[in-house]
């Protein structure tokens, strides 16, 4: 590695002189690309922006699949069914938040795991937020990731056409004079246009996405924003799996058919107040989610309203002041007709797993408001916050109030503290309080995060970190497969190993190492992992020639093992007995992921190529299942290798 990062070095030198000498005249002053660590009111966080993400191995150009190269995020194994979860700091899934420009999107992955509703060609980064933030992020006792999308004043007239094996899209800017310009992105996969089904499918999946965006920038350097973005996926299946069937039972193997998609519409103001700034968001959201199965229904239209202001005072001075509010204001219309629960299906049509036949509306509002004295005092910063929720249709928890503190000081040139800690509060969706399909008792979920950290650059270029973080979560919200439902009590804890090198449009890689420990109930948490190792390297090796790895390895998983069998003739079927939960663990996974690209220039533009191959090393195995008694156990394995090619033209 070390050998790596002085090739890569030179490389930047000789190719830095070379410009200079190349296209700087008498007179003339070639560009200069200067990078510094930004200055964060947070105690953690994490930056990728659209270099990391194009060129990350392994992450298909997905902006939120590099996410989960990250430090403090579980590696899930590809292909299994957890394989979108974000699993931040041994926060559950539900847990966490995403944002794009401050409105939360109802899901991020099609499919769960395929690719994410974002289009890489409209991103401009992506921020982590892991735990211990400022008050500013609301209604979350978890992490937070936040996208933020490409202002296309500041871009040049372009775009591109990317193709993978999958899915093709477009994405392109262009401006309408000075102070106006847009953006639009569309995608969709295609592989249903070759298949209409399978012994699996009974309709091939499909999904598509779609962003649209018009800035407009005042006289006074004020901006204003309206961005429309979609997502939607469908498909149907049998419910068994055929190659496990007779045909006998293959005839009887109902067929279950899901379609869910989301439309959005954003504004967004960001004006100049006296020694300060606002920023004003208005949002409205609708999630449509439907789903059959042998005559049974689910139809679930969730619509939401968002608005969020924040102003920051005293913008020039030692001190600031950050206060804000969010309101969301959200209808949920609900149609179930179920005869039966369906427990498999908790993540494809939950309100059908539940097994409750429903037809009624639901509705609440939650409100916060926070604020945050920013104190300089030197080398140091103090920011203690509060933040505090209302929120009706929650009699149990209608006020919630959450002080937070984030202290920063450099203690050297080039050596950096910072810690932070508080309160943090969510409360459980509309459907798991709901007194015919819920638990009307639930208690909102309230976690207590601490974190501190230091922070090293050497020879300005290499940074070094050390991150210690832990995690208290009081009556965090479990959902038990056929019940209810529960609030549990859990906590986590881990240190976090990380480096960062980089030459920008050159060369970058990060290694990090990951040790924690997460539980729930008194038992091993779903996605406990005491170890996991990160490494990305990408290197521009010759003009126009991209090569790149990544390397991750982690624990296995934990589940629960069926010990035996107990035969029911009533039912003439053997059922599980369960074991002590989650004390079993599959087997520890690693996988490689090898990037090539070659690019072409011309006077009109480029054409990128690259290949990629994903490697599981070991077998890539995913979740056990047993024979009709219990008495056998196997191990269910997605593909070792999987060789991905993909192209770009654009200008």
């Amino acid at each position: 590695m070390i050998a790596l990062l002085l090739l890569a070095t030179a490389w930047a030198d000789e190719a830095e002189t070379d410009t200079a000498d190349d296209e700087a005249g008498p007179g003339e002053v070639s560009e200069i690309v200067v990078e510094a660590r930004r200055p964060s009111p947070h105690a953690v966080r994490q930056v990728l922006d659209r270099e990391r993400v194009e060129q990350t191995p392994g992450a298909w150009e997905d902006p939120l699949r590099v996410v989960q190269s990250l430090p403090g995020l579980a590696v899930i194994p590809e292909y299994s069914p957890a394989a979108g979860d974000l699993v931040i700091r041994g926060a559950a899934p539900g847990e966490s938040r995403f944002f794009v420009e401050g409105v939360e999107l109802p899901y991020l992955y099609h499919f769960s795991q395929y690719a994410s509703v974002i289009h890489t060609g409209v991103l401009d980064e992506i921020a982590l937020y892991p735990s211990a933030f400022g008050p500013n992020y609301g209604n979350t006792a978890g992490g937070v990731v936040e996208a933020r999308l490409k202002d296309p004043i500041d871009e040049p007239d372009g775009g591109q056409v990317r193709a993978n094996m999958m899915m093709a899209g477009t994405h392109a800017e262009f401006h309408e004079g000075w102070s106006n310009a847009s953006a639009l992105s569309l995608r969709r996969s295609y592989l249903d246009m070759f298949e209409s089904g399978s012994d699996q499918y009974t309709l091939w999946p499909v999904f598509w996405d779609y962003l649209g965006r018009h800035v407009h920038e005042l006289d006074s350097g004020a901006r204003l924003s309206i961005t429309a973005l979609g997502a939607g996926d469908s498909y149907g299946r049998y419910m068994g799996d055929t190659a496990l069937l007779d045909p006998l039972e293959q005839e009887a193997n109902p067929e279950l058919t899901l379609s869910r998609s989301f439309h959005g519409a954003i504004a967004k103001g960001d004006s100049f107040l006296p020694r300060g700034r606002l920023e004003t968001t208005v949002a409205i959201v609708q999630d449509v989610w439907r789903a059959e199965l042998a005559g049974d229904s689910q139809d679930r239209v969730d619509t939401y309203g968002i608005l969020r202001a924040q102003a920051l005072f005293f913008h020039d001075g030692p001190h600031q002041l950050s206060l804000g509010t969010d309101i969301k204001a959200q209808r949920v219309d609900r149609s179930v007709q179920a005869s039966t629960p369906q427990v498999l299906l908790e993540d494809e049509a939950p309100l059908l797993a539940r097994g409750v036949s429903v037809d009624d509306r639901l509705g609440r509002v939650i409100a916060g408001f926070y604020f945050e004295p920013r104190l300089n005092f030197g080398a140091s910063t103090l920011q203690p916050g509060m933040r505090i929720q209302l929120q009706s249709h929650t009699p149990l928890d209608p006020i919630l109030i959450d002080p937070r503190v984030t202290f920063q000081s450099e203690l050297a040139p080039d050596l950096r503290f910072r810690a932070g800690g508080g309160l943090y509060s969510q409360v459980p969706e509309l459907d798991d309080l709901d007194e015919v399909t819920g638990n009307p008792g639930l208690l909102a979920t309230r976690a207590a995060h601490v974190a501190a950290g230091l922070d090293s650059v050497v020879a300005e270029r290499l940074e070094l970190s050390l991150d210690l973080w832990a995690r208290s979560i009081d009556s965090a919200v479990a959902h038990d497969p056929g019940s209810v439902p529960t609030n549990v009590h859990g906590s986590a804890w881990g240190v976090e190993l990380g480096s960062r090198y980089r030459i920008r449009d050159v060369f970058f890689t990060w290694l990090s190492l990951s040790l924690g420990q997460a539980e729930r109930g008194g038992q091993p948490f779903d996605y406990d992992q005491p170890f996991a190792i990160h490494s990305v390297m990408s290197w521009d090796f010759m003009p126009n020639w991209n090569a790149g790895l990544r390397y991750r390895y982690a624990a296995g998983l934990p589940h629960t093992p069926i010990v035996d069998g107990l035969y029911d003739g009533t039912l003439d079927q053997y059922l599980p007995i369960l074991g002590e939960t989650n004390t079993a663990r599959l087997p520890n996974y690693q996988k490689l992921d090898l990037h090539i690209e070659r690019k072409w220039e011309a006077d009109w533009g480029f054409v990128a190529v690259y290949g990629e191959l994903w490697w599981v090393l070991g077998g890539n195995v995913l979740y056990p299942v047993y024979s009709y008694d219990y008495s056998e156990v196997a191990h269910v394995a997605g593909p070792p290798f999987l060789p991905l090619v993909g192209a770009r033209v654009g200008r």
